[in-house]
């Protein structure tokens, strides 16, 4: 089987209240152009697609992990605690998270916001986008690392120019 189709099966799986180890009334899916994200109420679960778009190459289930590790680590740094961790999905008659079973896609969970604590509302808001871009100039050179050359996101090191 092969990682799309198996992909599309969690997700399909992840519509169903009962797949979460919490309540959850009804799932609302939400994708991005690499992601698909399932908010449930009080957490998100946000899955890479497995997909090849050249500048990034999420279609190994190892390197779809080892990406949602670093986004954790590299958003915990600005979040304060919304980034909760990596969470295993494993194959089971009906699906899980983070139970005994072959592992078949891997998830950061993160604590749900309100839609209104997003981005996009924040700078909508009067007055606030100044704020909002003075405070990330200020903090994201001391948060991230130096970096001599960028990382593509299969591992393989592109020396800027």
């Amino acid at each position: 089987m092969d990682d799309l189709h198996t992909f599309e099966q969690v997700c399909r799986a992840m519509n169903d209240p009962g797949f979460y180890p919490h309540t959850v009334s009804k799932p609302e899916r939400r994708e991005t152009h690499i992601s698909v994200v399932f908010l449930t109420g009080a957490v998100a679960y946000k899955l890479k697609k497995p997909l090849d778009f050249g500048f990034l190459d999420y279609t190994g289930l190892e390197t779809r992990r080892r990406m949602c590790e670093i986004e954790v680590l590299l958003n915990q740094r600005l979040s304060r605690g919304i980034y909760e961790g990596v969470v295993p999905i494993c194959a089971e008659e009906a699906g899980s998270i983070g139970s005994n079973g072959e592992v078949v896609e891997y998830a950061v969970k993160m604590r749900q916001l309100p839609d209104g604590a997003s981005l996009a509302n924040l700078l909508a808001a009067a007055g606030s986008a100044v704020r909002i871009w003075d405070g990330l100039g200020a903090t994201l050179p001391t948060s991230m690392p130096a970096a001599n050359g960028t990382q593509k996101s299969n591992g393989t090191a592109v020396q800027r120019p």
